[in-house]
């Protein structure tokens, strides 16, 4: 069965963190920039060769910090994608704001006031997906801690092979048998390395609600919980 180094995953997610903190703060600071001199031009010219070229950069540098954000997504989404987002709207729209202030250009303004819309939506967005997510993982707990535990197997794994794939992102079936002898099955979505594969015939164990053994959210299978999908 694999196991987590908990030291080893603290100092992962770690540098993840660092890393997608200065990545969001280049990308804030290059698009800021970007925007700014857009919004202070008057003449709709054509853009300078510089002008793409920076856009390009910063677009480039703000996805992979936004990559970097999705990295390190835990169950209860305490940092979310949409977070890295809000991060890296705000500072923009402070940048705008700030930079144009009291100088009187309106088309500035509007933009900074977009952009910083934009980003106290998406922050909305990351509380309200991260408080799902922590009702998810709730349940999860309280389902393991009071829910009725039953040995499980593959029934199927949901690939063949791996070919050249570095991880397989499959739903998996389970079967059971519940406390009162009835044979149920269930499906599980897993995220499948191939250094740890699942076998068909493989054993686990599960928990499910007694009250309602038939329904899929309500039960919680070891082997999910060791190869968690995003």
């Amino acid at each position: 069965m694999a196991r987590v180094n908990t030291n080893d995953q603290v100092i992962g997610n770690t540098g993840k963190r660092l890393g997608a903190a200065v990545s969001t703060a280049i990308a804030a600071f290059v698009v800021g920039w970007v925007v700014i001199d857009w919004a202070n031009t008057e003449e709709k010219a054509e853009p300078a060769m510089v002008s793409l070229g920076v856009v390009a950069v910063a677009t480039i540098v703000l996805v992979c910090g936004l990559i970097a954000w999705a990295l390190m997504l835990d169950p209860r989404k305490a940092l979310s994608l949409w977070h890295g987002v809000s991060f890296a709207l705000v500072p923009v729209a402070a940048a705008l704001l700030l930079g144009n202030l009291g100088s009187g250009n309106a088309r500035a303004n509007l933009v900074g006031v977009i952009v910083g819309v934009l980003g106290v939506l998406a922050l909305a967005l990351a509380a309200w997906s991260g408080s799902r997510a922590r009702d998810k993982a709730n349940l999860v707990d309280d389902l393991i801690r009071t829910g009725t535990e039953a040995p499980a197997r593959v029934l199927d794994r949901g690939y063949a092979e791996f070919g050249e794939s570095t991880q397989v992102n499959t739903p998996v079936r389970f079967g059971f048998t519940d406390a009162d002898g009835v044979e149920r099955e269930v499906w599980k979505r897993l995220l499948i390395l191939p250094d740890d594969p699942i076998e068909n015939g493989q054993e686990t164990v599960l928990w499910y609600d007694p009250a309602a053994p038939d329904d899929e959210d309500r039960i919680v299978v070891r082997l999910q919980q060791e190869h968690p999908a995003p």
